[in-house]
């Protein structure tokens, strides 16, 4: 983690790799993706870049043996996947909320990352 997840963030962090596991392959998960950086900021929304993140696998995330790893070509990413970064961001949420109840961020900030992220 790059920048300073509270703990509400590091239990998602922790939710998306271990009880969610990687977005694409759904094997085990390596790391937490920051899809535009820890320190990413966005007004209404506190710790933004700590929310907007997928748990990838070290093949999905940055393997340089994967021409499709999101750091190695994020376009080549998404059309391999069919989805954006932001798509699969909004999925895992929807797959959050319906297994709490609700998003591990307020409503209205999660509405405000999906209207401006």
């Amino acid at each position: 983690m790059n920048g300073k997840p509270n703990k509400a963030q590091k239990d998602f962090h922790e939710w998306a790799r271990f009880g969610y596991g990687c977005v694409v392959s759904g094997m085990n998960c390596d790391s937490i993706h920051h899809i535009k950086g820890a320190r990413m900021k966005l007004k209404g929304v506190r710790g933004a870049g700590e929310w907007f993140v997928l748990p990838l696998s070290y093949w999905w995330h940055q393997d340089g043996d994967n021409k499709r790893a999101v750091h190695v070509n994020r376009k080549e990413f998404a059309l391999y996947t069919k989805k954006t970064e932001k798509e699969w961001w909004i999925e895992l949420m929807q797959d959050y909320k319906e297994e709490f109840g609700e998003y591990p961020m307020p409503d209205y900030e999660y509405q405000i990352m999906v209207d401006r992220a």
